[in-house]
């Protein structure tokens, strides 16, 4: 029990963590009116959703993954198959924060944009939303290597890096709301921008060469992402100006034409870049109807 107690009490505030910081952010945003509330809160589920729905669906998959990895092959694999999931992930995440910071209005009015939450608190939730995404791969990195550490029974550097989060959500917060509700967001995603740096330089080591292995994934992810924003950006105005009477179907029209768009762009630049992972999916997808033909 005394060891049950030792490892489940840091997982748990751990886990916490992100909820701490709404706290964190629904306080703040209190002293500006229950209207920024409001949209706060309701960003804040559009982004749960979209990161929870991603990355907790990859970890809790993976974690049993990398206990067995470790126990039956040693670290060197473990800390291969870790880096992988990091990289894989970024690769998702960087251009699905980037599209959703791109499309959070037309996404938010779909949603919510009801009765007394009208235009006004859309376009705000909106660009708390589009905020909190640029976060969106901090969060995945962090949940990643979380479970790294757990599967190397190492709990104090996932809570080591709770803690600067919430203590540097504070101080920002505090720094930035001078700005406005909007310094309240921001503060949240630069303390998990920072958490992510932390964990990166704890997980990074000797026999594991962490930042060189994902750097190079991250960047060519940043180049595309580039293109692929430039190309979601001009195919949402170019929708929005088409004369569509019924408001959810031409929000849905933006959403889903921006992001067919954008997923092309995005595969072509990778294809371009020759990112190593989606090359390596393509030529093992191709093997495979090869082998069947």
């Amino acid at each position: 029990m005394r060891h049950f107690l030792k490892i489940i009490v840091p997982i748990i505030f751990v886990s916490a963590v992100y909820q701490i910081n709404i706290i964190i952010d629904n306080m703040f945003s209190a002293s500006f009116g229950d209207g920024k509330v409001t949209q706060v809160y309701y960003a804040n589920i559009l982004y749960a959703a979209f990161v929870t729905t991603t990355v907790l669906g990859v970890t809790s998959v993976m974690f049993p993954k990398f206990s067995k990895a470790l126990t039956r092959d040693g670290t060197k694999d473990f800390y291969s198959q870790v880096t992988g999931v990091v990289r894989g992930l970024s690769l998702v995440l960087i251009p699905m924060g980037v599209g959703v910071a791109i499309l959070a209005e037309p996404v938010i009015r779909l949603v919510f944009e009801r009765g007394e939450f009208d235009s006004i608190a859309a376009g705000g939730a909106a660009q708390v939303l589009a905020v909190y995404s640029v976060a969106m791969v901090a969060y995945g990195i962090i949940d990643v290597l979380n479970k790294g550490f757990y599967a190397l029974s190492n709990t104090k550097a996932p809570v080591i890096t709770g803690v600067i989060i919430i203590v540097s959500n504070i101080i920002l917060t505090i720094i930035l709301e001078k700005i406005g509700y909007i310094g309240i967001p921001i503060a949240t995603s630069l303390a998990f921008l920072i958490g992510a740096i932390v964990q990166i330089i704890f997980f990074h080591n000797e026999e594991n060469d962490f930042i060189r292995k994902v750097l190079p994934t991250i960047i060519k992810s940043f180049i595309a992402v580039a293109l692929m924003g430039g190309a979601v950006y001009v195919t949402k105005g170019v929708v929005s100006r088409i004369d569509i009477q019924n408001i959810s179907i031409k929000y849905s029209a933006i959403i889903f034409t921006s992001m067919a768009v954008g997923i092309v762009v995005y595969g072509v630049s990778l294809l371009i870049l020759k990112e190593e992972i989606l090359c390596s999916y393509i030529s093992s997808f191709t093997s495979k109807i090869r082998r069947k033909q």
